[in-house]
């Protein structure tokens, strides 16, 4: 019976992987607000981010179909106030609340809600004595442990290690992280709960600070991956357009094609 309680629960928890991973890596290390972690500039209101798909067309590639959309709302200190997550069809799918209380800009909370308005998860961030976010819960609507995760941070405040537990007390994920001499993300590798190594990706940056590469490994060392990023600007260094290209192989050749198309629709103050 505990077994299968704890074998349904692990699933949930896969699905948090991803979005712990991406929300702590927003949230995350160096005491900022979230447009500065998230490499935005300027007095930002709104932030629209859609993502097409692409296809080819007699030889040339063009946007596809709608994959996804996403709202995101900044208070005028530049930290998250909502964020709105739509499917390919233009539905509503979740709602995301941050509350704010601490003088530093901290949330404490951020609610998870349904398109019927039904509350889904609530997540609690706590930071250590140095403004660092040291660990998240996550809660199921009725109050019940998810999962906790618990950071690391070394003597300038990077994130070095990100340990996931389930409800039970056991280590189901972590990822190390490393950087180089300048603080900038290089490299992150992820870990099954027996300690086997899951998959390890490598980033490299253009001149303002965005990924323009991410390759992704597999445990034993093969690609399983590489994405190029190239960006389109607007007059405040954010990006309006990026076209990402995976690398392929095809009749004996590798090379890069696209592979999704990202716009973004920003509002400022």
């Amino acid at each position: 019976m505990i077994k299968n309680i704890k074998a349904e629960i692990m699933k949930k928890i896969l699905l948090f992987i991803i979005i712990l991973v991406g929300l702590v890596g927003t949230i995350g290390a160096k005491v900022q607000t979230d447009l500065q972690r998230a490499n935005l500039f300027g007095n930002i209101k709104y932030v629209t981010e859609i993502t097409y798909s692409v296809k080819e067309y007699l030889g040339e590639w063009i946007q596809g179909d709608l994959k996804e959309r996403i709202l995101t709302s900044y208070t005028r200190e530049g930290y998250l106030d909502v964020e709105y997550f739509y499917d390919a069809d233009g539905m509503l799918e979740t709602k995301v609340l941050y509350d704010y209380y601490d003088d530093k800009g901290n949330p404490t909370k951020s609610s998870y809600y349904a398109a019927d308005g039904s509350l889904i998860w609530e997540w609690l961030y706590f930071f250590n004595a140095t403004n660092l976010l040291s660990k998240v819960a996550v809660y199921e609507a009725n109050g019940s442990l998810i999962m906790i995760a618990l950071n690391s941070y070394d003597a300038r405040g990077n994130r070095v290690e990100q340990v996931q537990y389930d409800a039970y007390d056991s280590i189901f994920w972590k990822i190390l992280y490393s950087y180089d001499a300048e603080d900038i993300l290089k490299e992150e590798t992820s870990y099954r709960y027996d300690s086997s190594v899951y998959e390890k990706k490598l980033y490299s940056y253009d001149a303002k600070g965005n990924v323009a590469e991410m390759a992704t490994y597999d445990a034993d060392g093969s690609l399983k991956k590489k994405d190029f990023y190239a960006y389109e600007y607007d007059r405040e260094a954010n990006w309006l357009k990026r076209i990402v290209r995976r690398e392929v192989t095809k009749l004996g050749r590798t090379y890069s094609e696209p592979y999704e198309i990202n716009i973004r629709q920003i509002t400022y103050y």
